[in-house]
């Protein structure tokens, strides 16, 4: 038999009926008496019905746990009508016999006399003793019944036969009713409430706790079924009901949320989990299950969700913020180093320009790592020449490393597959945070980079690594190198600089490939960072035949061949200097307009070849300018229309364009970048318009 926790219990041996009439009419009489008192305690009944028949002034079951400890009364049965339970000591009393010797034990005189020091054994005055061990399956005793007498007994030995035979029944029962109430105790002190439903019967039940859960204490433990599902609302009905088929289907675990609104209280969400239990024909016959308040852990979600959200929207405005100012210096900068100045100012022109791209570079990492917690960052799959990536990087690094007194070599063991597939541009920006701190670390000796394959041409499975001799990383120091904003430590950063950005970035995206960073370094004697990536193999990508060239001068003088009209919203003076710098010598007439409102003004009133148009302006931002553009039956409802922005977090160039706009070009602006746009800028398609009534409600 088990029992209501899972523990296993063993019944009472079947024990042969006794042979003597006397006894056999004992135990008839008291099984009579158990019945006459109905259902109930079994133990309690047997206390009173054993009591009546055999006489006793008392009689009482114990539960004994220690015989250091006081024994407390299981059940009571006082011919006095005493009904209160109470614990009595169990050293130097008949009882301690029975337990210590595990055996039934009689007194058929002063039972005082036996045991002087049992003050209360003198004060009842009982002259009979009879007290039967309860024995568990693990033949330990857990208890007795002992029944006592004022006066001497002529049948005492056939009463405690009595008594004897029932011994094991009790057991039993004591150890089940003591295993309920232990579930009991855990359902109502837990967290979670139970809840269990019948479906044959057509009832269900819900525990103490899981009544509390719903908010509704006073409904019944048991109810007819759907009491408890009765008092949500209908969506969160509906819900539950969706789950429950799922899982009836076979389709998905039967765990579900929803709400609960409490008559009295705050609405609730709750998460219900359960199992079913079926007959052998395959029907489900009942289902149980727990029942949790998780509206703390839904708050924390909201919480950390809007956390993520401010952070998300003050990484966007922060970028936007140095983004601006730093178009015009690094723009101006440009500009400035290719005009017809002394040396010494273009050099000083230079300075700013650096200065302003290593600002960018943090910048540029602070999103990048934005993007990777976000999960938003996403790898490019298309074929490169793993070859060639390295070479790059090499001969990009080359002349700085041997600037500075260092020795430089590239390494690649052959055979390396010409082309396989992945994310070139992520693999070019780790390999160059490699290298870039492998040159900052590196005062003297040798800087080596590696490319190996260990895997087939096939199934490539390639090996990049960054050696160097310089201070080299301590165990406790790799422990937190690859944590954001973190260096191995602070006087590092006083000394070399950097944000403590590259390598927490660099590991992600490694990460992100299916590969883990290795590090073998020793104070002193250098360090080599080392990844490994599985890639897979591709066709070699042919080389493209060159473009004829229709001039040898500056490339931004051919990128445009005939003149273009372009309208050029943007309120920032500085921004509208540098856009009229960088287009101003390529055959182009420019018009300029500070806001949106102006823009859509002009653009309805004349045609333009492009649209380049800033997304945060005054009175009418760029969004809201080309939404009316695009649904306006002016001129320019199909023009090409190019984001001017400095927002650059992730997902901000997809959404320009789904809400109408042809291109993007971020700021600082690259003038590559920007020709290219207005080169390959084309009208808006057909099948890429946005439909006028859905521009309009916009």
């Amino acid at each position: 038999m088990q029992t209501g926790d899972g523990q296993q219990t063993t019944l009472p041996t079947r024990q042969r009926l006794p042979e003597n009439k006397a006894t056999h009419a004992l135990l008839a009489d008291i099984s009579l008496g158990i019945i006459a008192l109905g259902a109930g305690n079994f133990i309690n009944n047997f206390a009173t019905a054993a009591g009546e028949v055999i006489g006793a002034d008392m009689l009482f079951i114990s539960r004994i746990k220690s015989k250091d400890v006081p024994v407390e009364t299981y059940a009571l049965y006082d011919r006095s009508g005493q009904t209160t339970h109470y614990t009595y000591p169990l050293q130097g009393t008949p009882c301690e016999i029975v337990y210590n010797e595990q055996r039934p034990y009689e007194i058929n005189e002063e039972v005082a006399a036996h045991f002087p020091d049992a003050k209360d054994l003198k004060t009842l005055g009982f002259c009979a003793y009879a007290g039967v061990p309860l024995i568990d399956e693990n033949k330990e005793c857990i208890g007795l019944i002992a029944a006592m007498w004022k006066t001497p007994q002529q049948d005492l030995g056939l009463k405690t036969k009595a008594l004897e035979y029932f011994a094991p029944l009790l057991t039993v029962n004591m150890m089940q009713l003591e295993a309920k109430a232990r579930n009991e105790l855990a359902v109502a002190g837990a967290a979670s409430g139970a809840w269990y439903t019948d479906f044959e019967e057509d009832v269900e039940y819900f525990s103490q706790a899981a009544r509390r859960i719903m908010g509704h204490p006073d409904m019944p433990e048991k109810a007819p079924r759907n009491t408890a599902f009765k008092t949500l609302q209908p969506n969160d009905r509906r819900i539950i009901a969706e789950a429950f088929e799922a899982y009836r289907r076979g389709e998905a675990p039967y765990e579900v949320n929803f709400r609960a609104y409490p008559p009295h209280g705050d609405p609730r969400w709750l998460r219900m989990t359960g199992k079913a239990q079926y007959n052998a024909n395959g029907h489900m016959t009942a289902m149980a299950g727990d029942i949790t308040d998780i509206s703390e852990l839904v708050e924390a979600r909201r919480v950390a969700e809007a956390a993520s959200v401010a952070k998300s929207d003050f990484l966007a405005t922060m970028s936007h913020e140095i983004r601006t100012p730093m178009n015009g210096v690094l723009s101006m900068a440009s500009i400035l180093t290719k005009a017809d100045i002394p040396e010494e100012n273009k050099r000083q022109a230079e300075v700013i320009r650096k200065s302003g791209e290593a600002m960018m570079v943090i910048l540029n990492d602070v999103l990048d790592l934005s993007k990777i917690e976000a999960g938003k960052l996403e790898l490019e799959e298309r074929p490169f020449s793993p070859r060639e990536v390295v070479e790059d990087v090499a001969m990009l690094w080359q002349d700085t490393i041997k600037q500075k007194g260092i020795a430089f070599s590239l390494e690649i063991d052959d055979p390396i597959p010409p082309t396989v597939i992945g994310d070139e541009t992520r693999l070019r920006q780790v390999l160059t945070n490699l290298v870039s701190n492998a040159l900052k670390f590196t005062q003297e000796g040798n800087i080596t980079i590696a490319l190996q394959n260990l895997g087939t041409d096939q199934e490539p499975t390639l090996k990049f690594s960054v050696s160097d001799t310089g201070i080299g990383i301590s165990k406790a120091q790799q422990l937190r190198l690859f944590e954001a904003f973190n260096q191995a430590n602070s006087s590092i950063a006083r000394r070399f600089g950097g944000t403590g950005l590259g390598l927490a970035i660099s590991d992600k995206i490694v990460r992100l490939m299916g590969g883990q960073f290795e590090i073998t370094s020793k104070p002193s004697h250098g360090s080599t960072f080392s990844f490994t990536v599985e890639l897979r193999s591709a066709e070699p990508v042919a080389p493209a035949s060159p473009t004829p060239s229709t001039s040898n001068t500056d490339d931004d003088r051919h990128v445009v061949q005939h003149e273009r009209t372009i309208l050029i919203a943007e309120d920032n003076e500085i921004n509208q200097s540098v856009l009229k710098a960088f287009l101003s010598r390529l055959p182009m007439a420019l018009t300029f307009v500070d806001n949106g409102a102006k823009a859509v003004e002009l653009a309805q009133a004349q045609a333009f070849d492009v649209i380049l148009m800033d997304v945060q302006m005054p009175i009418l931002d760029g969004v809201g300018a080309t939404k009316k553009i695009r649904a306006s039956d002016g001129p320019c409802r199909h023009t090409p229309i190019i984001a001017l922005t400095a927002n650059a977090m992730p997902g901000d160039e997809q959404r320009y364009l789904d809400l109408g706009m042809t291109g993007y070009v971020s700021k600082p602006i690259d003038p590559a970048a920007l020709y290219e746009a207005i080169k390959t800028a084309k009208p808006l398609g057909a099948t890429d318009r946005i439909s006028t009534d859905s521009a309009r409600s916009a």
